[in-house]
């Protein structure tokens, strides 16, 4: 085996690289009799057949279909519409940087969970295939159990005991229940990050910090704050447990620390293109305000599940039609799950805490597991005062900290694995007979968590996917830029309207803009719990349609009959009605009012006689001055053509008598610039500002005249983080080059 394994001092042998591939033989075999159906058969991974749940799907859904899990629902309408959206955007060309299509535009990249740089997605980029996320799925459960292999061998565990914990890590709830999900982008990094540390602590350098940051960079890329978040704390609180105790005769070394301390910086500066617009983003989004005021998890009978660590069938399963367990807001099975691992290694975690510690090559190292375990464990069961000790630390409060049976199932997986070596090392058995102790072993583990996983994450026919109807038919044939709203909120169900290309006002996700959410919860009689956009369950107040008509709503769908002065257009799926009074998507105001106040601002703008055209203000400029000295009730506005409308860029033409305001229906964000061109003369453009009007949309002023006014959304922070991704690439392939001439390879058996 290769010299730089055999450090000196450190306890582990790493094993042949015969052994690490059988290890993977091991794993992928395990992941084949999981996913083979998608992998080597006729079906696909994924949970879209959810939609059938939904109008227009359920009224042309197959005889007696029944959606396969609906808990996965985030799938269809989160992860799968936007990967999506981003392969039609790169395909033409463009960045994937801005999603006008919900939320009257949104920053795609800035909304984190489109995971837009993460490296498996650019497979789906490059092959837009249903059958790719069987093949992605496989990968990061494969990669899991490898790198869970890895560290357990860098701990002096043995081939057949490492087996065992891969297995059980990469086979564990929370990889199984968010399996699809961004989740596990994130997840598999774990154990990934401590065998970095341990590598580190062998030998300590400049290579070792290499491999760090590139796995810190590719975690927080992967499209999970949340989840990167949790990681960091648990594999910091390690990197300080190996400065304080060795395992072994080992211990991180204060030069160790420091370069670990620089692959972390480098790895943060590889991410800054995810990490920088998440960050400008979070600055005006509804979820950055109330996730921070609000426990978006609830408390109802959440320790009475710890029952499902030994029976995760107790209270039956989503994908089984039958669960009965504990339910509330982010309470469910997937949350409640994760920290499962099998009942063996449960038991021979337990054993290593309690007995087997001396005599594992964990050793001391158990002292951290079982803390880390622990504390995990009683901040996801919520126990106090641990649970409110995390929840008052900013940021953290805001990640649904239930989620921590991640490190649960990673801390029972590392602790079993030791927990069986040890009871050879406690009872002394020869060779043959760990072998075949850790063969049946792997086969309890691998058995007891196939026999959980299997089914949970639906392996469907292509064919039953987005199926055409008469609904998205017809909207598909609108060649004006318009949007669609769903009176009750589930219609088309946002954001799976991306697959169909019909924009809708609503979305799916948290961080939205809070002025858009303000705005458009006037559109509702019943605001929800938690203000957000898609969490209102009808947009019924139809005194507020003025509001809809300035966000450029045509067309609305409704399952019952609605009033005047909408006109129905289709009887189909859903009642199709169109809005006669909505505005263009780009109009010029007929006049303008200023109101400072937002709440003030927002009661007027909801009122039924509020007049679209007169544009809302929140502070009287130069530009408003010369529009209000020139205007006259009967005067001519002008000309307005809007000549294009893509994701990043519009372009509106213009041809006004006297100062005028242009007002654009998409949502405001400062990282809009824009430019008027002269069409009369050969000047030069000229850089204009970009107002918030209507609370929560463009306008922009111009002077008399034909002008070309284009608007383009290239973000400071994709540039900047760009650039400081391509310095941290730099920096880390520098480090990662040999110094000097290779050292002689030994010899020594491994």
């Amino acid at each position: 085996m290769p010299a730089e394994d055999l450090t000196e001092g450190h306890p582990p042998r790493l094993g042949t690289r015969r052994q690490v591939a059988l290890a993977l033989a091991i794993f992928f075999a395990a992941v084949a009799l999981l996913l083979g159906e998608s992998l080597f058969g006729p079906k696909v991974l994924t949970q879209a057949d959810a939609l059938y749940q939904f109008e227009p799907w359920a009224s042309v859904a197959p005889e007696d279909y029944r959606p396969s899990n609906h808990l996965l629902l985030d799938q269809s309408i989160v992860f799968l519409p936007w990967m999506h959206f981003a392969a039609e955007q790169l395909a033409r060309g463009e960045l994937p940087l801005w999603n006008p299509d919900n939320y009257c535009g949104q920053p795609l990249v800035g909304s984190v969970q489109s995971a837009i740089y993460w490296p498996l997605n650019w497979i789906y980029y490059l092959w837009p295939s249903w059958s790719v996320h069987a093949w992605t799925a496989a990968i990061r459960l494969v990669a899991a159990g490898l790198f869970t292999y890895l560290l357990l061998r860098r701990l002096g565990l043995g081939f057949g005991s490492s087996v065992v914990g891969g297995l059980g890590f990469m086979l564990s709830g929370f990889m199984v229940a968010w399996l699809n999900h961004v989740q596990t982008n994130v997840a598999l990094f774990l154990p990934a990050l401590f065998w970095s540390v341990e590598r580190m602590a062998a030998r300590p350098g400049r290579r070792e910090a290499s491999l760090f940051g590139l796995l810190v960079g590719l975690q927080l890329l992967a499209g999970h704050l949340q989840t990167s978040l949790h990681l960091t704390l648990f594999v910091g609180a390690y990197v300080l447990f190996r400065l304080w105790r060795p395992i072994g005769s080992l211990r991180l070394s204060r030069r160790g620390f420091g370069w670990l301390c620089g692959g972390a910086l480098a790895g943060a500066l590889l991410s800054a293109p995810q990490l920088l617009p998440v960050l400008e983003y979070l600055e005006t989004s509804q979820g950055g305000k109330v996730l921070e005021q609000i426990d978006p998890v609830g408390r109802e009978g959440v320790k009475a599940a710890s029952v499902l660590m030994v029976a995760p069938d107790r209270y039956g399963g989503p994908h089984t039609h039958d669960y009965t367990g504990p339910l509330g807001p982010n309470v469910n099975y997937n949350e409640l799950i994760g920290g499962y691992v099998g009942r063996l290694l449960l038991v021979l975690a337990l054993l290593q805490v309690l007995w087997l510690s001396r005599a594992s090559p964990l050793g001391r190292g158990t002292l951290y597991f079982a803390a880390a375990t622990l504390v995990a464990a009683l901040v996801a069961y919520q126990v106090f005062p641990v649970y409110e000790l995390f929840r008052a630390v900013p940021r953290l409060r805001s990640t649904k900290l239930m989620r921590l049976f991640l490190v649960v199932a990673f801390g029972l997986s590392v602790l079993g694995a030791a927990g069986l070596e040890g009871l050879f090392a406690r009872f002394r058995l020869k060779a043959g007979a760990c072998a075949l102790a850790c063969a049946a072993a792997i086969a309890v583990v691998a058995a007891e968590l196939l026999s959980f996983a299997h089914g949970y994450n639906p392996q469907v026919d292509a064919e039953v996917l987005l199926p055409r109807t008469q609904v998205t038919d017809f909207l598909q044939r609108e060649t004006e830029p318009y949007r669609a709203l769903g009176i009750d909120t589930t219609t088309l169900m946002p954001s799976a309207n991306l697959f169909y290309g019909v924009p809708m006002v609503s979305g799916y996700d948290a961080v939205e803009y809070a002025a858009l959410t303000e705005l458009v919860l006037q559109l509702t009689n019943n605001p929800p719990v938690y203000p957000f956009i898609s969490g209102i369950r009808a947009f019924d107040r139809i005194e507020a349609l003025p509001i809809a008509s300035l966000l450029n709503v045509k067309y609305l769908l409704s399952p019952i009959a609605l009033p005047p002065p909408l006109e129905p257009v289709l009887d189909a799926e859903l009642l199709v009605y169109r809005n006669p009074d909505a505005r263009p998507r780009a109009f010029l105001a007929r006049d303008a009012v200023v109101l400072e106040d937002s709440v003030e601002r927002l009661a007027y703008m909801g009122r039924p006689d509020f007049d679209p055209e007169v544009a809302v203000l929140e502070h009287d400029s130069p530009g408003l001055v010369r529009f209000r000295d020139a205007w006259s009730e009967e005067g001519d506005l002008g000309d307005l053509t809007l000549v294009s409308h893509e994701p990043r860029e519009v372009l509106i033409e213009v041809d006004v008598p006297r100062p005028s305001l242009v007002v654009l229906a998409d949502v405001w964000d400062r990282e809009w610039s824009a430019e008027l061109v002269p069409l009369d003369t050969d000047e030069a453009p000229t850089a204009v500002p970009i107002e918030r009007v209507d609370h929560a949309l463009r306008g922009v002023w111009v002077e008399p005249g034909r002008w070309s006014l284009r608007m383009r959304y290239d973000p400071r922070s994709t540039r900047i983080g760009l650039s400081l991704a391509a310095v941290a690439l730099l920096a880390l392939g520098f480090w990662a080059r040999p110094l000097g001439r290779p050292r002689a390879r030994s010899t020594q058996a491994s």
